[in-house]
């Protein structure tokens, strides 16, 4: 198993066999569709992940998982990532014999209880921030790179997603107070990620951080 840019498929494709999922928000991605058909000529497999019914990926992949996620009002369509995710989930569900099954049903109060909360204090934090670091380490890794994707889309702020262990290269070197760190802190690793904490706090940098009430 591995994660392609559908962007880059049709410059340099990789050896296709076994089963190729495309995701696209409208189905009318034009990099996501090229890259089904590839797939296809090379008999693999396909299942399309799309918000849209009749888009052009439903009718070109084998299968079709629709998110039905609704409209997309704003650009920053988090309601289409979150059901992506979803679905995603769905299937390493499915294939892991139900293994994940309870935290699925339950998602959705856990989403409930987000919106409800009280993120002023952050809020206020990041206003005069002038670049925005979003960390994250494994599977959060991708997820602040949404994040900072987000950031970018809907405030116009510079904003990047870094993978923890990268920081040494990357943000560190050119840390000052003005920069704003966002942590997304998994539990397996909040260890390592306090470590990271820490050589941000050394530097004067504003942190806040996401995670599991019991961390």
């Amino acid at each position: 198993m591995r994660l392609d840019f559908s962007s880059e498929f049709k410059y340099f494709p990789p050896p296709i066999e076994g089963l190729v999922i495309g995701i696209s928000q409208s189905g009318e991605t034009a990099d996501t569709i090229t890259a089904i058909k590839q797939a296809k000529v090379h008999n693999c497999a396909t299942i399309a992940i799309t918000n849209v019914l009749g888009s052009s990926i439903s009718r070109i992949a084998d299968f079709t998982l629709f998110t039905r996620a609704g409209p997309e009002i704003s650009v920053a369509a988090t309601k289409s990532f979150v059901a992506q995710l979803a679905i995603l989930m769905q299937i390493v569900n499915f294939l892991q014999d139900d293994e994940f099954g309870s935290l699925l049903l339950n998602g959705h109060l856990a989403i409930e209880e987000i919106l409800l909360m009280d993120l002023s204090e952050a809020v206020a934090l990041c206003r005069d921030a002038q670049d925005i670091f979003y960390v994250g380490r494994g599977p959060f890794y991708p997820v602040s790179l949404e994040g900072a994707l987000k950031m970018k889309e809907i405030s116009y702020i510079h904003a990047e997603g870094y993978a923890a262990g990268e920081l040494s290269t990357g943000h560190l070197p050119c840390s000052r107070k003005k920069h704003l760190l966002l942590r997304f802190v998994c539990l397996v690793n909040i260890w390592v990620m306090i470590s990271n904490i820490k050589e941000m706090k050394a530097r004067g940098a504003p942190i806040i951080t996401l995670g599991e009430e019991e961390i």
